[in-house]
């Protein structure tokens, strides 16, 4: 049976990704959402919603919407508020 870590993502954290090389889009599409999703797929429970993030950062609205609809189905609250702010829901 796989061991699964559940993570709960701080503000310092969601930070950090929202402010990552904000200059450098590659960093967000070449290290952080490649290790965010790797984080997602191991079932780390806050990593859709900061790849909902960065996607959002990179402008890419139909990518940040489907992380953040799976971290809102997930029962992420935080994804339903970002979700509804910026009219993705």
């Amino acid at each position: 049976m796989k061991t699964t870590i559940k993570i709960r993502f701080t503000e310092p954290q969601i930070g950090l990704v929202m402010r990552a090389h904000p200059q450098n889009p590659s960093v967000l599409h070449g290290e952080v959402i490649p290790l965010l999703t790797r984080a997602s797929d191991a079932g780390q429970e806050g990593a859709d919603f900061l790849i909902g993030i960065a996607y959002g950062q990179l402008g890419e609205m139909s990518k940040a919407r489907l992380w953040l609809k799976r971290a809102e189905a997930a029962g992420d609250a935080d994804a339903t508020r970002v979700l509804r702010e910026h009219g993705l829901n």
